[in-house]
Protein backbone atom coordinates (compact mmCIF):
# COMPACT_ATOMS: atom_id res chain seq x y z
CA UNK A 1 0.00 0.00 0.00
CA UNK A 2 2.83 2.38 0.76
CA UNK A 3 4.17 1.94 -2.75
CA UNK A 4 0.81 2.94 -4.24
CA UNK A 5 0.68 6.01 -2.00
CA UNK A 6 4.18 7.06 -3.08
CA UNK A 7 3.27 6.56 -6.71
CA UNK A 8 0.06 8.56 -6.28
CA UNK A 9 2.01 11.35 -4.57
CA UNK A 10 4.59 11.42 -7.37
CA UNK A 11 1.85 11.57 -9.99
CA UNK A 12 0.14 14.37 -8.07
CA UNK A 13 3.38 16.36 -7.90
CA UNK A 14 3.93 15.96 -11.65
CA UNK A 15 0.37 17.06 -12.34
CA UNK A 16 0.71 20.16 -10.16
CA UNK A 17 4.09 21.09 -11.67
CA UNK A 18 2.80 20.40 -15.17
CA UNK A 19 -0.31 22.50 -14.55
CA UNK A 20 1.78 25.42 -13.32
CA UNK A 21 4.05 25.19 -16.36
CA UNK A 22 1.04 25.08 -18.66
CA UNK A 23 -0.49 28.10 -16.91
CA UNK A 24 2.76 30.04 -17.28
CA UNK A 25 2.86 29.13 -20.96
CA UNK A 26 -0.72 30.26 -21.32
CA UNK A 27 0.12 33.58 -19.66
CA UNK A 28 2.92 34.09 -22.17
CA UNK A 29 0.51 33.27 -25.01
CA UNK A 30 -2.01 35.76 -23.65
CA UNK A 31 0.71 38.40 -23.45
CA UNK A 32 1.71 37.72 -27.05
CA UNK A 33 -1.91 38.00 -28.20
CA UNK A 34 -2.38 41.14 -26.11
CA UNK A 35 0.70 42.74 -27.66
CA UNK A 36 -0.53 41.85 -31.14
CA UNK A 37 -3.92 43.44 -30.38
CA UNK A 38 -2.17 46.53 -29.01
CA UNK A 39 -0.01 46.82 -32.13
CA UNK A 40 -3.18 46.61 -34.25
CA UNK A 41 -4.80 49.44 -32.28
CA UNK A 42 -7.25 47.06 -30.59
CA UNK A 43 -6.54 48.36 -27.09
CA UNK A 44 -9.67 47.01 -25.43
CA UNK A 45 -8.92 43.50 -26.72
CA UNK A 46 -5.31 43.93 -25.62
CA UNK A 47 -6.53 44.76 -22.09
CA UNK A 48 -8.70 41.63 -22.08
CA UNK A 49 -5.84 39.32 -23.08
CA UNK A 50 -3.36 40.98 -20.76
CA UNK A 51 -5.87 40.74 -17.91
CA UNK A 52 -6.11 37.02 -18.58
CA UNK A 53 -2.31 36.78 -18.52
CA UNK A 54 -2.34 38.51 -15.13
CA UNK A 55 -5.00 36.11 -13.87
CA UNK A 56 -2.83 33.18 -14.95
CA UNK A 57 0.44 34.68 -13.73
CA UNK A 58 -0.25 37.44 -11.17
CA UNK A 59 3.45 38.13 -10.56
CA UNK A 60 4.27 38.76 -14.21
CA UNK A 61 5.51 42.37 -14.28
CA UNK A 62 5.52 42.51 -18.08
CA UNK A 63 1.80 41.73 -18.24
CA UNK A 64 1.01 44.67 -15.96
CA UNK A 65 3.31 47.04 -17.85
CA UNK A 66 1.87 46.06 -21.23
CA UNK A 67 -1.70 46.35 -19.97
CA UNK A 68 -0.81 49.79 -18.62
CA UNK A 69 0.37 50.78 -22.11
CA UNK A 70 -3.02 49.77 -23.52
CA UNK A 71 -4.85 51.68 -20.78
CA UNK A 72 -2.75 54.71 -21.71
CA UNK A 73 -3.93 54.47 -25.32
CA UNK A 74 -7.49 54.17 -24.01
CA UNK A 75 -6.81 57.39 -22.07
CA UNK A 76 -7.52 55.66 -18.75
CA UNK A 77 -4.62 57.13 -16.81
CA UNK A 78 -5.87 56.00 -13.41
CA UNK A 79 -5.74 52.34 -14.43
CA UNK A 80 -2.55 52.86 -16.42
CA UNK A 81 -0.77 54.34 -13.40
CA UNK A 82 -2.06 51.56 -11.15
CA UNK A 83 -0.72 48.91 -13.55
CA UNK A 84 2.60 50.70 -14.07
CA UNK A 85 2.92 50.88 -10.28
CA UNK A 86 2.20 47.15 -9.90
CA UNK A 87 4.63 46.29 -12.68
CA UNK A 88 7.30 48.44 -11.03
CA UNK A 89 6.57 46.81 -7.66
CA UNK A 90 7.18 43.41 -9.26
CA UNK A 91 10.29 44.52 -11.17
CA UNK A 92 11.90 47.62 -9.68
CA UNK A 93 14.82 47.50 -12.11
CA UNK A 94 12.68 48.08 -15.23
CA UNK A 95 13.54 51.65 -16.31
CA UNK A 96 10.84 51.71 -18.99
CA UNK A 97 8.17 51.14 -16.34
CA UNK A 98 9.20 54.35 -14.59
CA UNK A 99 9.47 56.18 -17.91
CA UNK A 100 5.97 55.13 -18.97
CA UNK A 101 4.44 55.91 -15.58
CA UNK A 102 6.13 59.31 -15.75
CA UNK A 103 4.50 59.91 -19.12
CA UNK A 104 1.11 58.97 -17.67
CA UNK A 105 1.65 61.33 -14.73
CA UNK A 106 2.57 64.09 -17.19
CA UNK A 107 -0.71 63.56 -19.05
CA UNK A 108 -2.69 64.26 -15.86
CA UNK A 109 -0.44 67.15 -14.77
CA UNK A 110 1.13 65.28 -11.84
CA UNK A 111 4.42 66.83 -12.86
CA UNK A 112 6.42 66.35 -9.65
CA UNK A 113 5.61 62.63 -9.72
CA UNK A 114 6.52 62.54 -13.41
CA UNK A 115 9.88 64.19 -12.73
CA UNK A 116 10.61 61.70 -9.95
CA UNK A 117 9.80 58.77 -12.27
CA UNK A 118 11.89 60.14 -15.14
CA UNK A 119 14.84 60.60 -12.78
CA UNK A 120 14.43 57.06 -11.43
CA UNK A 121 14.32 55.74 -15.00
CA UNK A 122 17.56 57.58 -15.74
CA UNK A 123 19.21 56.26 -12.59
CA UNK A 124 18.46 52.75 -13.87
CA UNK A 125 19.34 53.49 -17.50
CA UNK A 126 21.30 56.72 -18.07
CA UNK A 127 21.11 56.19 -21.84
CA UNK A 128 17.32 56.54 -21.99
CA UNK A 129 17.07 59.53 -24.33
CA UNK A 130 13.27 59.63 -24.12
CA UNK A 131 13.44 60.26 -20.34
CA UNK A 132 15.69 63.30 -20.88
CA UNK A 133 13.36 64.60 -23.58
CA UNK A 134 10.31 64.08 -21.39
CA UNK A 135 12.04 65.88 -18.51
CA UNK A 136 12.74 68.74 -20.91
CA UNK A 137 9.05 68.88 -21.79
CA UNK A 138 7.97 68.97 -18.15
CA UNK A 139 10.53 71.61 -17.23
CA UNK A 140 9.53 73.74 -20.20
CA UNK A 141 5.75 73.39 -20.14
CA UNK A 142 4.91 72.86 -16.48
CA UNK A 143 7.81 74.36 -14.56
CA UNK A 144 8.65 77.14 -17.04
CA UNK A 145 12.33 76.43 -16.41
CA UNK A 146 13.94 77.12 -19.77
CA UNK A 147 17.49 76.42 -18.59
CA UNK A 148 16.56 72.96 -17.25
CA UNK A 149 14.54 72.23 -20.40
CA UNK A 150 17.50 73.15 -22.63
CA UNK A 151 19.85 71.02 -20.54
CA UNK A 152 17.59 67.94 -20.72
CA UNK A 153 16.86 68.36 -24.42
CA UNK A 154 20.61 68.64 -25.11
CA UNK A 155 21.24 65.43 -23.13
CA UNK A 156 18.48 63.66 -25.06
CA UNK A 157 19.94 64.76 -28.40
CA UNK A 158 23.43 63.69 -27.37
CA UNK A 159 22.02 60.16 -26.96
CA UNK A 160 19.66 60.29 -29.94
CA UNK A 161 20.62 63.03 -32.41
CA UNK A 162 17.89 61.91 -34.86
CA UNK A 163 14.96 62.74 -32.55
CA UNK A 164 13.19 65.41 -34.59
CA UNK A 165 10.64 66.23 -31.91
CA UNK A 166 13.37 67.01 -29.38
CA UNK A 167 15.35 68.92 -32.03
CA UNK A 168 12.29 71.09 -32.69
CA UNK A 169 11.64 71.63 -28.98
CA UNK A 170 15.22 72.73 -28.36
CA UNK A 171 15.21 74.97 -31.43
CA UNK A 172 11.98 76.63 -30.30
CA UNK A 173 13.59 77.74 -27.03
CA UNK A 174 17.20 78.18 -28.13
CA UNK A 175 16.79 81.94 -28.64
CA UNK A 176 14.87 82.48 -25.41
CA UNK A 177 17.03 83.84 -22.63
CA UNK A 178 17.51 81.66 -19.61
CA UNK A 179 17.23 83.29 -16.18
CA UNK A 180 21.03 83.16 -15.85
CA UNK A 181 21.45 85.09 -19.12
CA UNK A 182 18.87 87.85 -18.56
CA UNK A 183 20.39 91.26 -18.01
CA UNK A 184 20.16 92.50 -14.46
CA UNK A 185 18.27 95.84 -14.29
CA UNK A 186 20.45 98.81 -13.37
CA UNK A 187 23.77 97.40 -14.56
Amino acid sequence: MKRKQKLALIILVFLVVGFRAAAAGSAENEIAIGLHCHDQGQYTNAVLHLSEAIRLSPKNAAAYLHRADSYTFLNDMKRAIADYSKGIELNQKEANGYLSRGEAYTKIDENDKAIADYKTALSLNPKLARAYADLGDVYLNAKKDIAAAKDHYAKALKLDPTDRQTQAALKSISNQPTPELRPVPGR
